[in-house]
């Protein structure tokens, strides 16, 4: 130890760099390894990021595919089997989406009917998506297939669309381009000679990240075998399946509902590229290190030499001048900083000090004035009652300047000698005995006008009473004095108005116990407030009506929401029950914190009795009424009998004819009635399973083979006042008759079609039309002696307010459109 202390400075200084070089050399080292150890750690999850964005992408286009699919089947015109109108939409859908390779409609048998691109193949009910869509009745997946339309390998989805009662209409299949995917993938800044595989389910290759190799052939079944059966993520390294080494993260994904993954996703980064970087930086650090401890050699000795041999002379130098008797040498200014500078102080402490006190003491005392100055309360310095010092506050407060205010007592301030002498009396015992002071007191200004002030004293020095005078501390306090005035104003009016509404106001803490009710409680359930106070609500119901409400009023609680209208049944003193309407918000402090409920109960005890009432009152006019429609149809279905049997005794044709028109359309009017009785609604009849049951009845009266003349309705469920229903139905059996008679002569085969629909201005559309044998062209609706189409005319024109159309072009069709008045607007 002596010899090593024995060195120069220099010498220590080379020593210890040595030393310090010797660790920074094992310290690159053993980062080199760890870096080697972090490259793999990294490479691994280069791997997994590879992975988790291949899977974003792809899980981003079977949720938008998915989202497509569902709106596809809300479309009306998927509904409607619109192919035409269909097709458009999903070929401008395919243009806005390149990721898709075509998109299908097809009926619940697999038959294409609409397509964005023309398919040359119209049957797709061999295809795995198809009978999963239609089996599970979800978005299904399928498998792997090059397009039989575009050529390019696509991935396959199907989603079934239903009508109003859940019943599968069809199925809505789109392909997502692979393709799209790679070029998608191709855009982001992927690690180098990263690479990807996707798989289907039965492990073919459907795609890969670097090239086409390999695409549409079977993946190693070992492997894929190890996929099916892992875990649904894995990262490890391996020999890839183009023949280099990898780290390798797979992915699973499986849409839900389905037990098996539908894709197989495995990224790799290459091993070799991860481990070249880490070796590179290992020879990197190396090869820095050497010239740079040569360098750390040479400043050494520079600063062994600037920094301590010299400031060393320095100081022996100072030391010989301060031994001769020089006070004003000073050192610190050229030598600073650790040991050596420490040295230096001690030279010239004494002086130094002194100069520092001095200086701190009249730094304090402007620190001082200025936050006196700058106060925004009123500050005074008193002796004997008398102002010895104000601060500019002061001055503004009281509206006088300083020079005025001086020497003055402080009586100037106040707005009568007896207040003067009041506080005096109050204060200077408890400013004696070492205490603080503090009243709010009003105070006269310069002109006389009076202000609450706050009033705060102390003396300088309790030890020798007070002769040294007090410090007291004013500040204008009207406006918080305003506020409390206005606050206690208002709360006198609340309290007056809680008192005398007709509904009780509570307050109940967290714990759902009552701290306040109004007296209106002893009106509503017969109890002071005190027997109130401290009970819970459901203390005041019974046992079943507490259980019911508190599960209510629990939601309530805990989702800290306000809440209106709660019904609940309370017991009155006497005994009796008392229905309430409870209303509350929740209450909470000044910190966020919940504290209870604040409401109103109102009592709607009688109100509910006369809903009771009306309730009943409409039942039985509910029940009058359907007894009323079925009596109507019942005496019709006389009336019909009556027809019938007088039919017996007659041999005339025109009036047999004229009696089954008569039977009919007296039928068409009893079928409204017997609707009417049927429905829940009685005001209105739906007019699909109104015409259906129409024209079953009449292909029933007039004997009609059905192999010879067929009955078609397409009609929407649309409701319709019995007021349009009655005429209505009489229009549908002339035309009917009329076709029915007329339009298939010789035993000619034929079709009757009766369509419905409601457009968006609420337009109902009837189209009644045939490919019988048609009608005269020169046919007027308006001059026809035709008794049938005089009441068609009539029944649309005059009964229903609406507009009758004819076309005689490949048979007849008549097209009615009207608006149903008897119902109010659909919304």
């Amino acid at each position: 130890m002596k010899k090593l202390l024995s060195l120069s400075i220099s010498a220590q200084l080379f020593l210890i760099v040595s030393i310090m070089g010797f660790f920074t050399f094992c310290i690159i080292i053993y980062s080199g390894i760890n870096s080697r150890n972090d490259q793999i750690d990294y490479g691994i999850r280069e791997s997994q990021d590879l992975a988790n964005t291949v899977t974003t992408e792809l899980q981003n286009l079977v949720n938008t595919a998915q989202q497509l699919t569902v709106l596809i089947a809300k479309l009306p015109d998927t509904a409607r089997r619109n192919a035409v109108r269909m097709h458009e939409t999903l070929d401008r859908v395919l243009k806005l989406n390149p990721q898709y390779s075509n998109i299908f409609v097809t009926d619940r048998t697999g038959n294409i009917w609409a397509s964005a691109i023309v398919a040359k193949q119209k049957d797709l009910s061999d295809r795995l998506h198809f009978k999963k869509a239609l089996s599970s009745g979800r978005f299904s997946s399928g498998e792997y297939i090059v397009s039989r339309f575009t050529g390019r390998p696509v991935l396959t989805f199907g989603y079934p669309f239903k009508d109003n009662r859940g019943e599968v209409l069809g199925v809505i299949i789109l392909g997502i381009d692979l393709n799209y995917l790679k070029r998608v993938m191709d855009r982001l800044n992927l690690p180098e000679g990263s690479s990807y595989l996707l798989l289907d389910y039965k492990g073919v290759i459907m795609s890969r990240g670097n090239d086409d190799k390999f695409v549409g052939e079977l993946y190693n079944q070992q492997r894929f075998n190890e996929m099916k059966e892992g875990p649904e993520t894995r990262s490890f390294a391996a020999l890839a399946h183009d023949g280099i080494q990898r780290y390798i993260t797979y992915r699973k994904l499986q849409l839900e509902g389905e037990q098996a993954p539908f894709l197989y996703i495995r990224a790799g980064v290459p091993v070799d590229t991860v481990i070249a970087k880490a070796n590179l930086a290992l020879f990197r650090n190396l090869a820095i290190f050497v010239p740079s401890m040569l360098l750390v050699f040479c400043i050494a000795w520079f600063i062994g030499k600037r920094s301590i041999a010299d400031r060393i002379a320095i100081l022996e130098k100072s030391s010989r001048s301060l031994a001769e008797g020089d006070l004003q040498v000073r050192v610190s200014d050229v030598i600073s900083g650790g040991e050596l500078g420490g040295l230096g102080l001690t030279f010239d402490r004494m002086a130094r000090e002194i100069a520092v006190r001095e200086e701190a003491l009249e730094l304090k005392t402007l620190e001082q004035n200025a936050i006196l100055e700058s106060a925004l309360v009123g500050i005074a310095y008193l002796k004997d009652r008398r102002f010895v010092w104000i601060n500019s506050k002061m001055e503004q407060m009281f509206g006088y300047p300083m020079s005025e205010i001086i020497g003055q007592t402080t009586e100037l301030f106040y707005p009568s000698h007896e207040s003067y002498e009041q506080l005096g009396s109050e204060a200077y015992p408890v400013l004696a005995a070492g205490g603080t002071y503090y009243c709010e007191r009003k105070m006269k200004r310069k002109d006389v006008s009076l202000f609450w002030c706050s009033i705060s004293g102390k003396t300088i020095d309790p030890s020798v009473e007070l002769s040294t005078g007090t410090i007291w501390i004013l500040e204008d306090i009207t406006e918080r004095k305003q506020a409390e005035e206005k606050l206690t104003e208002s709360n006198e009016r609340f309290r007056s108005l809680v008192e005398t509404t007709s509904d009780w106001i509570w307050e109940l803490d967290e714990s759902g116990i009552y701290t306040y009710v109004s007296p209106k409680v002893k009106d509503l359930l017969g109890y002071e407030q005190q027997e109130i106070i401290g009970k819970s609500p459901f203390d005041l119901m019974s046992q079943e009506e507490a259980k019911r409400v508190a599960e209510e009023f629990g939601a309530i609680v805990n989702a800290r929401r306000l809440f209106a209208g709660l019904e609940n049944t309370n017991l009155h003193k006497d005994g009796r029950l008392v229905v309430l309407e409870t209303s509350g918000v929740p209450i909470f402090d000044a910190e966020g914190k919940f504290r209870g409920y604040r409401g109103i109960d109102r009592d709607i005890t009688e109100r509910k009795k006369a809903e009771e009432q009306i309730e009943q009152s409409l039942r039985e006019k509910e029940t009058l009424l359907r007894e009323l429609y079925h009596r109507t149809k019942n005496n019709m279905q006389v009336i019909t009998s009556l027809l019938g049997l007088q039919s017996r005794g007659i041999d005339d044709k025109k009036t047999l004819q004229i009696l089954e028109d008569t039977k009919d359309r007296i039928q068409s009017m009893a079928l409204v009635h017997e609707k009417l009785y049927k429905t829940k609604n009685l005001s209105q009849v739906y007019l699909d399973d109104y015409i259906k049951d129409l024209a079953n009845a009449l292909m029933k009266s007039h004997n009609v083979d059905k192999e010879q003349i067929s009955v078609h309705t397409d009609v929407e469920r649309i409701p319709v006042s019995i007021d349009t229903i009655t005429p209505l139905g009489l229009v549908i059996n002339e035309l009917m008759t009329n076709a029915l008679k007329y339009a298939f002569p010789d035993n000619k085969k034929g079709e009757i079609i009766i369509k419905g629909s409601l457009n968006e201005d609420e337009i109902i559309e009837i189209t009644f039309s045939d490919n019988g044998i048609g009608m005269p062209q020169n046919i007027n609706l308006k001059k026809t002696e035709s008794l049938g189409l005089t009441i068609v005319r009539t029944l649309v024109v005059s009964q229903i307010k609406g507009k009758l159309e004819m076309q005689t072009n490949k048979g007849t069709a008549f097209i009615i459109k009207f608006k149903d008045k008897g119902l109010p607007a659909r919304t």
